[in-house]
C-alpha cells in the first residue's frame, strides 16, 4: 500500500491505553483490502498505524478514527477506568 500514517498517543497508564485500544479495535475498516489499521500498546502509549491504496481512503479512515479516539479518550477522562 502506498499511503501511510502512524502516530503515538500517550495515556497516564498502560491500562488506560489498553482500554482505548480495545474499545476502538472492535470497529473494522469499511474498505478492508484497501485500508489496513494496526493498533498496539507499549507501556502507556497507544501506537496507531494506517496504510491505504489511495490518499483519499487514508484521509477518510484516519479522520473517522481520530473522531472515535477523541470520544473514547474523553469518556475515559470523564468516568475513569
Amino acid at each position: 500500500m502506498d499511503f501511510k500514517h502512524s502516530s503515538c498517543i500517550e495515556y497516564e497508564t498502560e491500562e488506560a491505553a489498553r482500554m482505548v485500544m480495545n474499545t476502538l479495535a472492535v470497529d473494522q475498516e469499511l474498505n478492508q483490502g484497501k485500508v489496513s489499521r494496526v493498533l498496539r500498546v507499549e507501556n502507556n502509549k497507544l501506537h496507531i498505524s494506517f496504510e491505504a491504496v489511495e490518499a483519499k481512503l487514508l484521509r477518510a479512515a484516519v479522520s473517522a478514527f481520530y473522531d472515535l479516539l477523541g470520544l473514547a479518550t474523553r469518556t475515559l477522562e470523564e468516568f475513569g477506568p
